[in-house]
């Protein structure tokens, strides 16, 4: 898996993620996330358009860097799934 701040629209930070997003996990997503929270960033769009498998493990580490930002409601990051 490969987790790439690759792009920075005027609205939020762009994290493009390629591959497969599923076990065994090292956690690059959330870690990413965490590093941009601490950064100040407060609108972050996941680009899932080029992940390749997703399984339960992939869906935890998506919904613990949602939870950095607070609540769901609050959260900072948008997950999108197309180009």
């Amino acid at each position: 898996m490969t987790v790439v701040e690759k792009q920075r629209s005027v609205r939020a930070v762009v994290i493009h993620i390629e591959g497969p997003l599923r076990v065994p996990m090292i956690g690059h997503v959330r870690h990413k996330v965490a590093a941009l929270l601490r950064r100040g960033e407060r609108k972050i769009l996941l680009n899932l358009a080029q992940v390749s498998d997703l399984d339960a493990a992939g869906v935890g580490e998506l919904l613990q860097g949602i939870e950095q930002g607070g609540s769901v409601q609050e959260s900072p990051l948008v997950l999108r799934g197309f180009p």
